[in-house]
């Protein structure tokens, strides 16, 4: 039995065992028979990691670099949420385009972007 997402699909499951169970049924009054034992069974899991950056400290070419470097310290296959804690610039925003965070991460990680709205 899959009980629910064997990948964790929101930040709410960030902290969520994922697996599947395998039961044991044995025969008894019902037709679908009785449980007599389950098992659960864990399987790994990507890493889900927030990158909290402070734009308003940083040039662009700053953050980039520090975002490089920190894409560099995660697991290859992590999901990578960069949390602006303000608003960025143009030239700021225009860094953390997709495209561009595709370059600078691994082809198996998955990062997307996050800042408050005006």
């Amino acid at each position: 039995l899959y009980p629910g997402s064997i990948e964790r699909t929101s930040r709410a499951e960030r902290n969520e065992e994922k697996g599947y169970i395998t039961a044991v049924l044995k025969p008894g009054h019902t037709s679908g028979g009785a449980l007599q034992s389950w098992r659960f069974h864990p399987l790994p899991t990507r890493p889900m990691v927030d990158l909290k950056l402070s734009p308003q400290d940083l040039s662009p070419a700053q953050l980039e670099e520090r975002l490089r470097k920190s894409l560099a310290l995660l697991e290859e296959n992590a999901l990578v949420r960069t949390c602006l804690e303000t608003e960025p610039d143009l030239a700021t925003a225009r860094l953390l385009r997709a495209e561009n965070l595709r370059n600078l991460a691994p082809p198996t990680m998955i990062v997307s972007t996050k800042w408050p709205k005006p």
